[in-house]
């Protein structure tokens, strides 16, 4: 194809192409002026059309420029089609220099163009269908993709899984990727446990028995799908996006990069290269993503004796909504008691006026009034405070009587409720909360799960 390309480069002279008049009786040439009309009309109307369809189709307006581009794009195929014609018909030569020069130049200047519009990074964020729980129908399917680097995953993601209490009404399907750095030269390789009979490893082994022990468990309203990824740590968060997207899945499980002793007390393990993996999916994902931080190693028992304590600290915002919604998912499960702590300014009104506080407020005010879900009760508290210090005493106070705290990421985004605490996050990819919880013993032994509803295009 390159020696292709250059015999045909070959053949244009760039005399003929700078040749505009008739050598007859030196007036400009007719046939070169139709055809450089006949490429500008046909180009500008192809790039309008292929504009303004996808805008129609509420695409955002630089990937329905980028799209245009593409369409646009001239190449090998033209340049063989132009060859062919010249060699049968005769096309005269500046015609033909003409004709090549612009197909020369619109592979050059293409590519430029859209390197500049369209960030490929963003392919999973660019679906325009809402993949969330807070959309998600009611009596529908929960599609969740769970992800495990470590055995020490298996039993935290299970309990959480378990939480949700699927049913016949409202099942859950959870596809379990594991996760295996690629260290050589070696191709990477995707596995599908569901038609390899026999796994090779012992991890992969262990992880198919947990999750086919918790499948019996809820025979009828669970399905596990369970996957193994063996690749570069740098390209994990493509094979985790890749089948989030392929599987229509509403939320993406994470673990936490760090991993706490059995007592909770001190840090075993700290990843850095899972900590940017987390990074990279929850700026890609093209669903939900909540990052599950477990300290104490312990496996919950759901029983009448030891309920599962759930607390959801609300401030405010999209990813609180997603938090909440989550959390109500949980409420069908009579082993589960949930709390609702929801934070309010002092100071400052505004919230209730924009339309995101006045939602936030509708949201809640079920649960407010009547301090149930359906059937299942709730507890619902409400707490005014001046600044970001005084609502992490309030937390401290709070949160060290539960099981597992639910909060939204809100990431960068700093209200009345969590002022002077932005500064000193750690831990941007949980957002504030989620970094108080993480970073202190502000939670206890309670396991954190940090929840960030779906970014769109529009969103970036």
């Amino acid at each position: 194809m390159p020696i292709f390309v250059t015999t045909c480069a070959m053949r244009v002279d760039l005399n003929d192409f700078l040749n505009w008049r008739d050598k007859m009786d030196g007036r400009i040439d007719d046939f070169m002026v139709q055809t450089l009309v006949i490429i500008i009309v046909t180009t500008v109307v192809k790039i309008v059309v292929c504009t303004v369809l996808p805008l129609y189709s509420n695409m955002p307006l630089k990937d329905a420029v980028s799209l245009s581009l593409i369409m646009n794009c001239k190449g090998i195929v033209e340049m063989a089609g132009y060859s062919l014609v010249r060699d049968v018909m005769g096309t005269p030569d500046n015609v033909f220099a003409l004709v090549m020069m612009c197909v020369i130049v619109n592979a050059t200047v293409m590519p430029m163009f859209l390197s500049h519009l369209y960030d490929p990074m963003k392919k999973y964020a660019g679906n325009y269908t809402k993949r969330n729980i807070f959309d998600l129908r009611r009596n529908s399917e929960l599609r969740v993709l769970t992800c495990i680097h470590r055995p020490d995953n298996i039993p935290p993601t299970i309990n959480l899984l378990e939480a949700t209490y699927p049913t016949r009404d409202e099942p859950l399907c959870a596809y379990v990727l594991q996760l295996i750095e690629l260290i050589g030269r070696a191709s990477p390789v995707f596995i599908c446990h569901q038609l390899q009979k026999n796994p090779n490893n012992s991890i992969a082994e262990k992880l198919i028995d947990a999750f086919r022990s918790f499948e019996q468990e809820f025979r009828d309203a669970l399905v596990v799908n369970t996957f193994t990824s063996i690749s570069p740590a740098e390209m994990m968060y493509d094979d985790i996006c890749t089948l989030a997207l392929n599987k229509f899945t509403s939320l993406i499980v994470l673990p936490f990069h760090k991993k706490w002793s059995s007592d909770g007390n001190c840090i075993e393990i700290e990843d850095e290269s899972l900590r940017e993996l987390n990074f990279r999916v929850m700026e890609r994902a093209p669903c939900s993503v909540g990052i599950l931080i477990e300290r104490a190693q312990v496996t919950h028992i759901f029983s009448p004796e030891t309920p599962y304590t759930v607390c959801l600290l609300f401030v405010g915002g999209k990813d609180d909504c997603e938090a909440l919604f989550f959390a109500k998912r949980m409420t069908k499960n009579p082993h589960v008691r949930l709390t609702v702590v929801r934070f309010l300014a002092l100071t400052d009104e505004s919230n209730s006026r924009d339309w995101q506080g006045m939602l936030d407020t509708e949201i809640l005010d079920d649960i407010k009034v009547n301090e149930k879900v359906g059937e299942a009760c709730v507890k619902y508290i409400e707490k005014r405070v001046h600044d970001g210090p005084e609502t992490a005493l309030v937390i401290r106070s709070l949160v060290t009587e539960f099981d597992l705290i639910i909060v939204g990421r809100q990431a960068g985004i700093e209200t009345p409720q969590t002022s002077g605490l932005l500064q000193w996050s750690e831990y941007p990819e949980l957002g504030v909360l989620g970094d108080l919880l993480a970073s202190t013993d502000a939670a206890g032994k309670a396991s954190v799960f940090v929840i960030q509803q779906q970014r769109t295009a529009r969103d970036a």
